[in-house]
């Protein structure tokens, strides 16, 4: 009954150091989250005035617009035109 007493102070002694480790590997990770959180905030206010100073950008695509012609002269003669213009 003598070796149950020191072998429970050594086993608690473990289960103290490993909780010990445990807590400053969470404050390390506690303050490296909150370095991220201040360096990701920068960066958004960064960014929204540069979106600012450029402009919002815009999506461009050029569109076909057809038009068909035909045309008759005085001699009864028939021609077709297709008109075709890009756009942005």
């Amino acid at each position: 009954m003598t070796e149950l007493p020191g072998k429970l102070d050594d086993v608690l002694g473990e289960i103290k150091e490993s909780l010990g480790e445990i807590l400053r590997q969470q404050k390390t990770l506690g303050d490296r989250m909150e370095s991220l959180e201040n360096r990701f905030g920068q960066h958004e206010m960064t960014k929204e005035t540069d979106d600012a100073s450029q402009g919002v950008s815009y999506d461009y695509r050029i569109l076909e617009h057809l038009r068909r012609y035909t045309i008759h002269d005085s001699k009864g003669h028939r021609a077709e035109m297709i008109s075709t213009r890009r756009c942005l």
